[in-house]
């Protein structure tokens, strides 16, 4: 039951269309990480006892 499929597909359609692909997931991800480190900031940048890199002994 195996169709006659017409036509060639295109190796670097595929590439080009797999590059569009992940740069999405990139900007997505990449969006998402930065709207959760805008909230980490909102939620404890105002609290004292936040950790610090600035260590005074």
């Amino acid at each position: 039951m195996s169709r006659n499929v017409q036509g060639t597909r295109s190796y670097f359609m595929w590439v080009f269309l797999g590059i569009i692909t992940l740069g999405i997931c990139f900007i997505v991800y990449n969006l998402l990480n930065f709207l959760d480190l805008d909230e980490h900031n909102r939620r404890y940048a105002s609290r004292e006892n936040a950790s610090s890199t600035d260590s005074q002994a």
